[in-house]
Parts: structure tokens; sequence; C-alpha cells
């Protein structure tokens, strides 16, 4: 399922590493989701793509929908995955690429190993084109690390692959996120369900002068809401209370760099609505 806002030469170069999955039969979705020139105006170039899908003898079908206003990512990809029926569901950004085996290797992980509901792969990152180191702060990994999640994203829409009946019973992504939503559902997941992990890096992740939701102003808002929203869901579960310290640790860390980014940026009024959250944050009860 591949959203796409403001995307041309990036989104073919996603959709032909979809295409080229050695898995042999695939669904795509594309949610074009109101950008100014919507990759239907490309028709021939398109159709071209889909031609040698199916003379290349994969199975592979493409389902483009068009949405006339912008609705966010989160509403796009629950939107795409609703239109499928498969066993499985996959995200792609629309300025990412798949490893040609990426699918096939999470479907039979999955398979094989029935105690896993969902499973993710490494990335190779990469700017303008060139490889970049990742960070050890950045290492991927499997199983349940809510810890280390608390503080960043550990896990990519792009690399993440699910059982379709577990996302669908574990709420979809919430559209009112219109950024950090990927943080806010793999927390809410991975508090009692653990992740595969595939060490091979399947995923290319790609970062550019072009517009990414990563980058949005004040992003750590968003994720502020989404530890909020957990705490307030767990706060009064015995298996939840280790995590409670180091949730409210970060969610004072996070609020404080929003205070200081308001006094930056000489915005008063979001200034004493963060030092309000601080407040409210401080007095958070974790015993």
């Amino acid at each position: 399922m591949i959203p796409v806002y403001n995307r041309d030469t990036l989104f073919w170069n996603c959709l032909q590493s979809v295409l080229a999955q050695t898995f042999d039969s695939l669904n795509i979705f594309v949610i074009e989701d109101g950008s100014r020139l919507a990759i239907r105006y490309l028709d021939p170039f398109f159709k071209n793509h889909v031609k040698n899908s199916r003379k290349d003898g994969l199975r592979k079908k493409i389902t483009y929908v068009c949405l006339e206003t912008n609705h966010g990512v989160s509403y796009c990809r629950n939107l795409g995955a609703s239109l499928g029926r498969g066993k499985y569901i996959a995200f792609l950004d629309s300025d990412d690429r798949w490893a040609p085996d990426k699918i096939s290797r999470q479907v039979d992980f999955l398979e094989k190993n029935r105690q896993y509901q969902w499973i993710h792969t490494n990335e190779v990152w990469q700017k303008d084109g060139q490889v970049i180191k990742q960070k050890k702060e950045h290492t991927k990994q499997g199983g349940i690390f809510l810890e280390r999640q608390f503080e960043r994203c550990l896990i990519s829409p792009s690399a993440v692959m699910f059982e379709r009946t577990f996302f669908e019973n574990q709420g979809w992504f919430l559209p009112h996120f219109r950024v950090a939503e990927d943080y806010e559902l793999w927390l809410r997941l991975n508090v009692q369900n653990p992740i595969a992990y595939l060490e091979e890096p399947l995923t290319i992740k790609q970062a550019g002068d072009w517009e990414q939701l990563s980058r949005t102003p004040e992003i750590d808002k968003w994720r502020v809401l989404a530890l909020h929203r957990l705490y307030r869901t767990h706060k009064k579960d015995p298996e939840f209370a280790r995590f409670l310290v180091p949730l409210k640790k970060e969610l004072l860390k996070k609020i404080q760099i929003l205070v200081k980014g308001a006094e930056k940026y000489h915005h008063p009024v979001k200034q004493k609505q963060y030092l309000l959250w601080l407040q409210m944050a401080e007095n958070l009860p974790v015993d």
C-alpha cells in the first residue's frame, strides 16, 4: 500500500521496487492524497508500468485511488489496507524502496513462526543517493523494546508487515495523528506484542531536499500526545508498571524541548501551553 502526496520520480522508483518483488501475488494500492499534480495525469507512464508487470508473468494488480483533498498519511494507509483482502498488509512510503525479496522473506518468516503477527526489516539509509551510516541509537531489533521506542521511532512503516487480522484488531493508524502516526502505533502495539525482525537490510529509506513528515516543525508535540495516550491507557495495568518511570522521564524531556523551542522562536502562546503540559506531566503518578 503506497500513499502518494506531491511525488513524481520518487514514486516511480518506489513503484518499480514493488513490481520487482519476487513474491508472485501482490495487490498494490496507490492512494493519491490530494496532490497538486496527481499521478493520474502521467497515465502513459503509469499504464506502461502496469503493462510491464503483467507481461513479466507476475500477478501484480494495481488499484489507484485519487482523493481530491488531502487527508493525511494515516487516513491513506487505513484506506489502502481496507481495500485489500490478502492475509498480509505491507506499507511503503512513496520516497522509499524495497529490495526484491523483501515481501517473500517476511511472508516466509511469518508462516514459519506463527507466534509473531508483525515483522520489520533492517534498512539502508540514503541521502541524495549516497548511503549514510546509522548511529548506534538507531539500531533496529525485535521483541518488545518500549523503553527504546519512547525516545525515537525505531520501526519504519516501509519496513513493517502485519497479519491483516492483527492490524485490524489493533485499531489501525489514528487519522487525527497527521505526523508521528507510526510512533503512536508502534507504542500501542509493542506493549504486549513482540515484533519479529530480519537483520538483512531489505528496506531502502531515502532522504533529500523534498518534503518529509519527519521534518514537520514541533513533531515532538505529537510524540508527547502519543506518550500521554499510552500512559492513560495502561497506567493501571500491573504488567505496564515497569514502564511508567521511563515513560514519564521521556515525556518530560520532550515537553522541555517544546518549551525551549517556543521560547527560541518567540511563540509566547505556545510556550504557555507547553509549560502547562510540563506541569501536568510532572504531577503524573508512576507508583
